[in-house]
């Protein structure tokens, strides 16, 4: 076994393949199997790779709760990218900080959070930003830019 083998990519692909019926993700009284779940990572990681990411680069998630985290998760896996899980209890001035050390390319955010990124949205490094769960003014959401 390699490195590249060892990976959340080559776990999750392998679980998809061996047990493609089984639960992989229950949230609010509905259930993902693997396959579902794969299909949405498969998606949501090819839309990613259509609007620049490559590997190495960074992909932000500020939110709650939402089984939207593990498809990012793994599809930036599947890139070769970075998953950069932010803290939704921080502020403005501290996610400025965090997102622009970390060089966050693509930045997912939820409806509670947008107004504390969009506090300090100017001087943010992301050269993409998505809506979670619904329209915002200046944002795209995430159903529209995977399709």
């Amino acid at each position: 076994m390699t490195k590249a083998d060892i990976g959340l990519n080559s776990w999750f692909s392998r679980r998809v393949q061996q047990t493609p019926d089984r639960p992989a993700l229950t949230f609010e009284g509905t259930t993902r199997s693997y396959r579902e779940m794969g299909d949405a990572v498969n998606r949501l990681a090819t839309a990613l790779k259509t609007g620049g990411i490559c590997r190495g680069d960074r992909v932000g998630y500020l939110g709650l709760n939402n089984p939207l985290y593990f498809d990012l998760l793994f599809a930036a896996a599947r890139l070769g990218a970075i998953f950069v899980p932010l803290n939704f209890r921080l502020t403005g001035p501290e996610l400025d900080y965090i997102i622009n050390d970390a060089g966050v390319h693509t930045l997912v955010v939820d409806g509670p959070h947008r107004p504390v990124i969009d506090s300090v949205r100017d001087r943010l490094c992301c050269r993409r930003f998505l809506s979670a769960d619904g329209p915002a003014d200046g944002w795209q959401q995430i159903t529209e830019f995977v399709g």
